[in-house]
């Protein structure tokens, strides 16, 4: 137990909780410090994160071969066409609307991003990675806490659509 005047114990712990809050992506981490620590005031938020995860057979070497732009539609069903193909980088038209769209290979897999969404969104179709390696997850974010329902319901989708197309495909 830290001793001392009572305000630098506050201020250990808001330091702290802080760094709790800054640094981790744990979602549980994030819902323990909300219930446990709802009386501090937190400048982090969190964006919306949406997770699937397949057990198909893959690498990350083949996840990096076979996920390019000019092949989305084929595996997600959420997009719809590819406008144009530069390897890494293009232009899709998908259930949103139409976007540009980056590509580039990162440990584990493959990351897609829509620099040019209001939301920006990106995701990532990765595999070989603690605690399932061998599951491939697919994982979207988006850089908001909080959104409407459908626009919710629509990157839950998408996300569905992506692990369907891998199930279906690879």
């Amino acid at each position: 137990m830290l001793k001392g005047p009572a305000h630098i114990n506050s201020f250990l712990l808001s330091a702290l909780v802080h760094l709790l809050a800054v640094f981790s992506s744990c979602p549980l981490t994030r819902l323990f410090l909300s219930l446990y620590l709802p009386h501090h005031n937190f400048d982090y938020h969190a964006g919306m994160e949406f997770f699937s995860s397949t057990t198909i057979s893959a690498s990350a070497a083949t996840l990096q071969r076979r996920l390019t732009i000019g092949d989305l539609p084929h595996w997600c069903e959420s997009i719809e066409k590819v406008l144009s193909d530069k390897t890494t980088n293009g232009e899709i038209f998908c259930v949103w609307g139409t976007f540009d769209i980056r590509r580039e290979e990162i440990n584990g897999g493959v990351r897609f991003s829509l620099p040019t969404c209001p939301n920006v969104m990106q995701w990532t179709v990765t595999t070989g990675q603690q605690p399932d390696p061998q599951s491939t997850v697919i994982h979207a974010t988006i850089n908001r806490t909080e959104h409407d329902e459908d626009f919710i319901d629509s990157l839950q989708q998408f996300v569905d659509d992506w692990k369907t197309g891998l199930e279906t495909h690879w």
